[in-house]
C-alpha cells in the first residue's frame, strides 16, 4: 500500500539552513520503547529508502494501533507499508526491526502474530517488495513452525542473506546442544537453506552460552555477533561465566575468530556486544565495557570501539575531544558506513565535541545524544541538535546509509509545539558527503 508522505503530513522539515544538512521527521509514536533498544531503521545504500517501524497510522491499509514495518521512498516521499497480511491490511500484531538491502529492493523483518494452535512469538520474514512476495525464513526443519522465537534479522547488501538469532531448537538437522539458548543462524535465499552460524572453527555448537544480535558483510560472507559461547576454544566462557564477547564467523574460512580482544593476547576484563560491521567486512563496531581494549580507560561505562580486521588493530570511537581516552559517559549502538569511514552511536558523555565549549557546542542535557564520528577526519559531530544547540530530550538507536550522509535515529524531541506525547519519532539528517 502506498501513500504520499506530504500528504500524511508525515515528513516536517524541523530547520531550514544555508548548509548541506537537512533534518526530516517521521511519525512513530512509539511510547514504549527503552533507550537501549536498538534501531527501529534502516537505510539503503545510497539513502534512497528508509525502512522503520512506527505505531503511527500512515497508510489507509493500517487501520490497528500496532507497531508496523514501513518504508519511504525519499526519491518521491512515499510511504509503502510492508508489514501487510494477505489481506493487504496491517498485520493485527506488532512488527519491527527492519533491514533493508542495499538497492531497497528487500526487507528483513520480525513479524509477531497470534496462532490458535502454537504459542505468539516473533519469526522473521523476508520480503520481496518488487514481486510482493514475503517468506517466514525461520521456519524448523521441514517447513515446520519454530518452536521458540526469533528475532534481530540483518540483511546482506543484495538481500539474499539474512541472519537473525533464535532460541528454537527445530531449525536445522540434529541435536541443539545449548538447549532452549539463542544461536545465529543465516538463511541463504539462493538454495533457501538455514544453518546455524554461531559455531567454532571446527563447525561444533559449544553446549553452553548463547549467541545474539547478527550483522552481516555487504556480500554475506562474514557474520558478527556476541556471544558468552567459548568459540575459540580459548576457555573464556568457564572462566568468566555470561561475560559476552564479539565473534566475526567467515563463512569462506569457516574459521570464527574474537573480535573485542584487548592487545597482546589478553581476555578483555568486561562484556562485549551490539556489533555492526562494513560492508567488505573489514571494520566492525561494538559496544564493550572492558577496560582494557584501550589505555586509560577510567570511565567506568560502556565504550564503542572499532576493530580493523585487517591490522588486528581495536580504535576508541567514543573518545574525549582531543584525547585518546574514553568519554565521561556510557555509549551503545554503533552503526558503520560501508566503507568503515563513519560510525554513529548514541551516548550520554557531555565531553565528546570540544574540549572548550561555548554556550551552542556544550552538551549540558545529560541525556543520550546521537554523535557521528568521521575516522579520516577524526572529527565528531552531534547529530541530534539544531541550531540552537541544545535538545532537552533523549536521542537513540542511530541507523547511517552507506557513504555516511543520512543519519536516521528516534528521539523524544517534540515533533512541533503541538507534540506533547513524549514519545519516539524518527529524525532523519541528511549531510550530502558526510559533511
Amino acid at each position: 500500500m502506498r501513500t504520499s508522505a506530504a500528504g500524511l503530513a508525515l515528513v516536517v522539515v524541523l530547520w531550514d539552513t544555508s548548509g548541506a544538512v537537512s533534518v526530516h521527521i517521521l511519525a512513530q509514536r512509539d511510547a514504549g520503547s527503552p533507550h537501549s533498544s536498538p534501531s527501529s531503521a534502516a537505510i539503503s545504500a545510497d539513502g534512497r529508502y528508509v525502512a522503520f517501524a512506527s505505531y503511527a497510522r500512515l497508510a489507509p491499509a493500517d487501520t490497528n494501533s500496532h507497531r508496523d514495518v514501513y518504508v519511504l521512498d525519499r526519491s518521491d516521499g512515499e510511504v509503502t507499508l510492508e508489514s501487510a497480511a494477505v489481506s493487504g491490511l496491517a498485520a493485527d500484531a506488532d512488527n519491527g526491526h527492519p533491514r533493508i538491502s542495499a538497492d531497497g529492493r528487500f526487507l528483513a523483518y520480525e513479524a509477531a502474530g497470534p496462532s490458535a494452535h502454537a504459542p505468539s512469538w516473533s519469526e522473521i520474514v523476508l520480503r520481496d517488495r518488487r514481486d510482493g512476495s514475503a517468506t517466514i525464513v525461520s521456519a524448523g526443519s521441514g517447513g515446520a513452525r519454530a518452536n521458540a522465537m526469533s528475532r534481530h534479522p540483518a540483511i546482506s547488501q543484495d538481500g539474499l542473506v539474512v541472519v537473525f538469532s533464535s532460541s528454537a531448537t527445530n531449525l536445522v538437522e540434529g541435536a541443539d546442544a545449548n538447549g532452549g539458548g539463542e544461536d545465529v543462524y543465516l538463511f541463504d535465499a539462493r538454495d533457501r537453506s538455514l544453518r546455524r552460524i554461531s559455531v567454532d572453527s571446527a563447525s561444533q555448537q559449544p553446549a553452553g552460552g548463547q549467541s545474539v544480535t547478527p550483522a552481516a558483510s555487504g556480500d554475506g560472507r562474514y557474520v558478527v555477533f556476541a556471544s558468552t559461547a567459548d568459540l575459540d576454544r580459548s576457555g573464556a566462557a568457564a572462566g568468566v561465566r555470561g561475560r559476552a564477547r564479539v565473534f566475526v564467523r567467515d563463512r569462506l574460512s569457516d574459521r570464527t575468530t574474537p573480535v573485542s580482544a584487548p592487545p597482546g593476547g589478553r581476555m578483555p576484563d568486561g562484556a562485549s556486544w551490539a556489533p555492526a560491521i562494513s560492508a567488505d567486512g573489514r571494520y566492525i563496531a561494538f559496544v564493550s565495557a572492558a577496560t582494557n581494549l584501550t589505555a586509560g580507560d577510567r570511565n567506568r561505562s560502556a565504550d564503542v570501539f572499532l576493530a580493523d580486521l585487517h591490522t588486528g588493530s581495536v580504535d576508541l570511537v567514543s573518545r574525549r575531544a582531543g584525547h585518546a581516552v574514553p568519554a565521561n559517559g556510557s555509549s551503545a549502538n554503533p552503526a558503520v558506513s560501508a566503507d568503515g569511514r563513519f560510525v554513529a552511536f548514541q551516548s550520554e558523555a557531555s565531553d565528546m565535541i570540544c574540549a572548550r565549549c561555548t554556550s551552542t557546542t556544550e552538551d549540558v542535557n545529560l541525556l543520550w545524544d546521537v554523535f557521528l564520528f568521521d575516522r579520516r577526519s577524526r572529527i565528531m559531530a552531534r547529530v541530534s541538535g539544531d541550531a540552537a544547540g541544545e535538545w532537552m530530550a533523549p536521542s537513540v538507536g542511530p541507523a547511517v546509509d552507506g557513504g555516511g550522509g543520512l543519519v536516521v535515529f528516534s528521539s523524544r524531541h517534540p515533533i512541533d509545539v503541538s507534540d506533547t506525547a513524549n514519545d519516539w519519532d524518527l529524525f532523519l539528517c541528511d549531510a550530502p558527503s558526510g559533511s
